[in-house]
């Protein structure tokens, strides 16, 4: 029985601190607790602590420095990860130099990382991104990034210029400029079936005929203009198609989404199946109310919905819209619901301040099987992320269960499909 781990080996691979970790995570009876000594120090000065403590608490980056300055305060029941005075100094020290990684650092990495037999040109995002152990969000996490007195874009493109500035194509057209910093809300993107159809539509040597109520186009679409253009979905894609950059950046991104695949997105059930959206998944406000048909099946544009709930009236189906972690800054005293899990299937929702039980939405929610309407959950844990805003996971379709209360109703739905175990987390620790 293993119920000590002493970390003395330094890694700087997640996956190899995690196998070392899982030696001592194995079960056994008369084992209640797995205790782990990390004597691991500060090996070089570009040494990463942030590596290992994101792989083990699933924390963003930024998170993770608030979580270390709070003590860790939203680990599962029974865990604790304590550090003495010196070592939280020397981790948190760390962790910030990572969180304010440089553009000319970057553009020295980039240049470090590439291949003597490769093309600059040919470098790939995900090669890189693998090779220097980074993620997207060194990448993106901001939305412009400046070297040597020119200003870009914060992407993949502007660092592999100004890393090899004798292989850099410029794009003169400046109405570009806006469409790359929006390429930035596809770094999210984690389903096969979207990623193959977004490549489709962006590489494809024509574009099919029924794009104007292609729920899946319009995701697209509305993710470089949320509130339309005067185009509509056709001449917006068609634009992007016009800028080999951009589609080169963009499948660069859907590349690596692909390689970091960890969830099993399943089909949305009943009349939901003709929706691309799929439960697991994760999504843009923008890309989930247009796969709900906001902007083809019905008007208007996702863009323009700021609320926490949207009814489809062409699906028959209400979007509940939830964010965990809510901060007064970003919400009034009427939108602080209280939101949260109870288990992996049950999940407490609080309606908009000014629903009652007896009024008609209030009814479809206690009544929505015997009006036939669906209901389905999104659900973030801050309204901030790494890169941004931070998208929605697709729990899926909930079934009413119970109701107290009456502006706001304080409702708890069942989910058909069990909640990801590390957002279940999330939301429980949010009770």
């Amino acid at each position: 029985m293993i119920d000590t781990v002493l970390m003395l080996r330094p890694t700087q691979s997640a996956t190899i601190f995690l196998q070392q970790l899982g030696r001592g995570l194995r079960r056994t009876e008369g084992k209640a607790v797995l205790t782990v000594l990390d004597f691991v120090g500060l090996q070089h000065e570009n040494f990463r602590f942030d590596l290992k403590y994101r792989a083990l608490t699933g924390l963003s980056r930024n998170r993770l420095e608030k979580s270390i300055r709070n003590k860790f305060p939203f680990l599962p029941p029974g865990s604790q990860i304590v550090f003495d005075e010196v070592s939280e100094e020397i981790v948190l020290r760390n962790v910030r130099q990572q969180l304010r990684l440089s553009t000319k650092d970057l553009v020295a990495d980039v240049r470090q990382h590439l291949p003597e037999e490769t093309s600059p040109s040919r470098y790939a995002l995900g090669s890189y991104l693998h090779d220097a152990e980074r993620s997207l969000a060194d990448i993106y996490g901001s939305s412009d990034r400046a070297f040597q007195g020119e200003k870009q874009p914060a992407s993949w493109k502007a660092l592999v210029d100004w890393a090899f500035p004798s292989d850099a194509v410029r794009v003169a057209d400046p109405e570009v400029t806006p469409l790359f910093k929006k390429v930035t809300n596809l770094a999210h993107v984690d389903d096969q079936h979207r990623i193959d159809r977004y490549r489709e539509l962006l590489t494809a040597h024509a574009l099919p005929g029924d794009l104007e109520v292609d729920l899946t186009a319009a995701m697209l679409y509305f993710t470089f203009w949320p509130a339309g253009n005067s185009g509509g979905i056709r001449a917006g894609l068609d634009r992007l198609r016009s800028l080999p950059e951009l589609v080169k950046e963009v499948t660069q991104i859907l590349d690596y989404r692909e390689t970091e695949i960890r969830t099993l997105p399943q089909p949305l059930p009943g009349a939901l199946r003709i929706s691309p959206l799929r439960s697991h998944a994760q999504y843009s406000r923008e890309e989930l109310l247009a796969g709900l048909g906001l902007g083809t099946l019905d008007p208007g544009a996702p863009g323009a919905i700021r609320e926490g709930v949207k009814w489809i009236p062409s699906l028959r189906t209400d979007a509940l819209l939830v964010t965990l972690k809510k901060s007064e800054a970003d919400y009034s005293p009427t939108t602080l619901y209280h939101d949260y899990a109870i288990n992996q299937e049950l999940f407490h929702w609080e309606s908009q301040s000014t629903t009652s039980a007896s009024s008609p939405t209030g009814l479809r929610y206690q009544q929505h099987r015997e009006q036939g309407s669906q209901v389905v959950l999104f659900v973030r844990r801050a309204k901030t992320g790494d890169i941004g805003t931070e998208p929605y996971t697709c729990l899926g379709t909930a079934q009413f269960q119970s109701c107290e209360g009456s502006k706001p109703m304080q409702i708890v739905w069942k989910l058909d499909r069990q909640a990801p175990v590390e957002l279940y987390l999330e939301a429980r620790a949010a009770a």
